[in-house]
């Protein structure tokens, strides 16, 4: 009986004296851009264009301490793919040395600049006549989208009496940042026919936008299938 409570004993104390080393033994405390961290986390970055995946580790700053030393020196990034960065989540891994004490942060690409939006804010119709967005002259830009102008939209524009009418612009890019302008039509019962001339360019104007922001998107293609 004694025999069993002795070994239960040394069983207990054996089981603490590793719990007790398991607190003493070194550990490695990370900083991710000034915040303590333990084994992972997240970043925000602003999408820049031309911007690839290697880049992101531009705007993580990593540091490590090791039972009370600065070993940030030693921190090495594993290899992520050559490709350019598209608007989502990217996980870099760091490390200390091959496979011990890794470092997950998960970095996160986001858009939160709103589209530029020029455009005349001055316009004539003719009574009875639908003004639209094709009846803009209008150009935009957005820094990542190729396709925003689709998202074109504006007030309806009441038509049916003579008056000064005013209407909102809007255009919004995918990650639901949001531009707009004011715009004043004239809505006149003698409204010159050169107004019609004016339309016309305007939709051709919209066209050439939109044939840009194609060649846009076949040059960003032909920017991720390089090495």
């Amino acid at each position: 009986m004694k025999k069993i409570i002795i070994a239960g004993a040394a069983v207990a104390i054996a089981a603490l004296g590793a719990a007790l080393w398991m607190l003493a033994a070194p550990s490695v405390i990370y900083q991710v851009n000034g915040t303590a961290v333990s084994d992972s986390a997240s970043v925000n970055v602003e999408y820049e264009s031309s911007m690839r995946v290697q880049d992101l580790a531009d705007h993580v700053e990593v540091r490590a301490e090791y039972d009370g030393r600065d070993v940030s020196d030693t921190i090495v990034m594993d290899d992520v793919a050559d490709e350019m960065v598209q608007l989502g989540t990217y996980t870099l891994t760091y490390h200390l040395t091959e496979d011990e004490h890794p470092l997950q942060v998960q970095v996160t690409v986001q858009d939160t600049q709103a589209p530029q939006l020029h455009m005349d804010t001055e316009y004539t119709t003719r009574t009875g006549e639908t003004f639209d967005v094709s009846r803009l002259n209008v150009q935009v830009y957005d820094n990542y989208d190729v396709n925003v102008l689709d998202s074109l939209s504006m007030d309806a524009v009441d038509t049916s009496a003579a008056g000064l009418k005013e209407s909102v612009v809007r255009i919004t890019d995918s990650s639901g940042n949001e531009a707009e302008c004011a715009i004043t039509v004239d809505v006149r019962d003698d409204a010159s026919a050169a107004e019609q001339a004016r339309s016309i360019l305007s939709s051709r104007i919209l066209t050439t936008l939109r044939s840009s922001s194609m060649l846009r998107t076949g040059l960003r293609k032909a920017g991720n299938r390089m090495t």
